[in-house]
């Protein structure tokens, strides 16, 4: 609870501080319309300027709901898993071609997170924890020498 408390009375403030510092910065180095990048931002609603520190302070009180309800490794699990789905959607959506590389580890991460779910609930004893262990090794091995 003391968390969710810090998070709304210090994070947002700062967030939204930091915030309109950057983009009073940005507003100072101005370059002239038809050299900016952004240029076509020029007509936006100023109140946009809110929703990347509301969007952020939002993701951090979604995170310290979730390890308040799960287990610190499983966290830490779901957080390695949602960085893959959001780099891999990322590059997708900008339509950037998805390297060998890029699936491979994505796949060692995906099959990492199924064998620790695996292994949390139907694994018990340490013989079936090694040969798991075993052909994750295998697996990661195959990758390796095949990229």
């Amino acid at each position: 609870a003391e968390l969710l408390l810090v998070s709304l009375t210090a994070a947002l403030p700062m967030q939204l501080a930091l915030h309109a510092g950057c983009c009073g910065v940005s507003l100072m180095l101005r370059t002239a319309p038809s050299e900016s990048r952004y240029a076509h931002y020029a007509d936006a609603n100023p109140l946009w300027i809110l929703v990347p520190p509301l969007s952020f302070v939002a993701y951090q009180l979604a995170s310290i709901g979730t390890l308040a309800r799960v287990e610190p490794v499983l966290h830490a699990v779901l957080n390695a898993i949602k960085r893959i789905i959001v780099i891999g959607l990322g590059a997708l959506w900008m339509l950037e071609p998805v390297s060998f590389g890029f699936g491979c580890g994505a796949t060692v991460a995906i099959g990492g997170a199924a064998a620790f779910a695996i292994s949390s609930r139907v694994l018990v004893s340490h013989a079936a924890h090694a040969r798991l262990a075993l052909a994750l090794a295998l697996v990661l091995a195959l990758l390796l020498t095949a990229y």
